[in-house]
């Protein structure tokens, strides 16, 4: 087994390939993946990942790490390409759509776009809401300062967590970046295995995780 990079109770980093670490994972272990992948869209993270495979290599790549697990639930968060993920795996059982707020609660005013999709498949329909509003000043600073080019605020995802996880349940995200997941489940007391490339984004996450109250000094 690939030695954890970080451990505390509840949380596990591994600093690796997604597609090497997830072969690890027992089956049937997770309960939902819930993750912010590369979009494919010729951004720039680091070094270590490349984010502008032709359309037929990123829907390659994506079904072989998607086929790696047995998981019930998924939950992607700001996928831009749409129609490509339609390619990918089948239509999700609904988007949602996260409308952006800045912190006068005007709406598309920080950031790029007014607002971004998450696409959910197999969660329980009766859960799920057609809109969330979510400040996105944080995610505008640390994209402002070079930290992260797609930094989602952790308030976004404690939402997500809150509607479709239980306690006990143990959730997977195979790109932590920064690691916006392992600290909204860490704020929640879920249990979470995160993996991430690069280990200069593993240290941040490590970073943040060891924050009482978050702050922008990641």
């Amino acid at each position: 087994m690939i030695k954890p990079y970080y451990e505390e109770e509840n949380i596990t980093i591994y600093n690796g390939d997604c597609l090497e670490v997830m072969k690890e994972l027992p089956d049937k272990s997770i309960d939902l993946v819930l993750t912010d992948p590369p979009y494919n869209v010729g951004i720039k993270y680091t070094d270590m990942t490349d984010d502008n495979k032709s359309s037929q290599e990123y829907i390659n790549w994506s079904r072989q790490w998607l086929s790696i697990f047995t998981c019930p639930k998924i939950i992607f968060v700001g996928i831009k390409n749409l129609l490509l993920w339609n390619e990918i795996l089948p239509s999700p059982q609904w988007i949602i759509a996260w409308i952006k707020r800045n912190g006068q609660g005007n709406t598309g005013l920080c950031g790029t776009n007014k607002w971004d999709a998450i696409l959910c498949y197999d969660v329980l329909q009766d859960k799920l809401p057609d809109i969330i509003e979510i400040n996105n000043d944080y995610s505008d600073k640390i994209k402002s300062r070079g930290i992260h080019p797609t930094a989602k605020p952790v308030k976004l995802f404690r939402v997500l967590l809150q509607r479709f996880t239980q306690n006990n349940d143990v959730i997977l995200d195979p790109f932590i970046g920064i690691g916006t997941t392992l600290r909204a489940c860490k704020d929640l007391g879920r249990k979470c295995i995160g993996i991430e490339i690069s280990k200069e984004y593993c240290d941040i996450a490590v970073k943040r995780l060891g924050q009482e109250v978050l702050n922008l000094n990641v």
